[in-house]
């Protein structure tokens, strides 16, 4: 909800600024999409979740080659990164030792059809499928002193691979012949396997690791996401 009325802020302000008047005088400029064939954009997602509190999501970057008037080839790249190490390993002294690490990385690549609404040279509305390649890697290490004898450690590391078809429907409104502002939804038909491995390790390292146990896990997800995306381009 606070997305959506960031997003109408931005559609009003954007309007206010550039009027039916000013678009009609400059058309000419904006109906040229092949003239800057190269876009470059980021999704500033990433940043109103970090005010709202919500950390993991990933940077994402998204390159688009036009190819037609209306016709676009698009991939893009997705990162997130954390590690938090709260004491250093190993303990020194009596008391817990957690390190949290986090890691996501992702490659898209799609095509996206681009419409004119109406006779407005600014406003469109696009529509297409990604491909979405995704790795999570998560890793919570934890140090319990109360084991007798030897500390005991558990070290849980997480990974998930998945594979996912995103089609995707969104408007877009060009603020200047080289900058636009766009926002779409998008529906998830995704793939994943997951693995788990925890592990019972000793300080310092007086007895080998060994595997405590092992988790395997597959399964379809298919999920809606309302708008995902508010990002920002530059044509080159």
């Amino acid at each position: 909800m606070k997305l959506k009325i960031v997003a109408v802020f931005l559609v009003l302000a954007f309007q206010n600024l550039y009027g039916q008047n000013n678009e009609t005088t400059k058309s000419n400029q904006f109906f040229d999409p092949l003239k800057n064939k190269t876009h470059w954009g980021i999704n500033t997602q990433f940043v109103f979740d970090r005010l709202f509190q919500s950390s993991t999501t990933p940077v994402e970057i998204i390159y688009k080659r036009q190819k037609k008037a209306n016709k676009a080839n698009r991939v893009g790249l997705q990162l997130y990164y954390d590690h938090d190490n709260e004491r250093p390993y190993p303990v020194a002294n009596p008391g817990w030792n957690t390190i949290e690490t986090d890691l996501i990385a992702g490659f898209f690549f799609g095509k996206e059809t681009q419409n004119f609404i109406g006779n407005s040279p600014r406003w469109q509305w696009f529509y297409g499928t990604d491909i979405n390649l995704i790795f999570t890697y998560n890793r919570r290490y934890i140090a319990d002193p109360n084991t007798s004898g030897l500390r005991e450690h558990d070290d849980t590391k997480y990974y998930k691979y998945g594979v996912a078809i995103k089609p995707f429907i969104g408007l877009r409104f060009e603020i200047t012949p080289r900058i636009y502002v766009s926002t779409d939804m998008l529906a998830s038909v995704q793939y994943e396997f997951q693995d788990m491995h925890v592990e019972l390790k000793s300080v310092p390292n007086v007895v080998p690791e060994f595997t405590r146990y092992r988790i395997d896990n597959q399964f379809w997800q298919l999920k809606f996401y309302p708008l995902t995306r508010l990002s920002v381009f530059i044509k080159l």
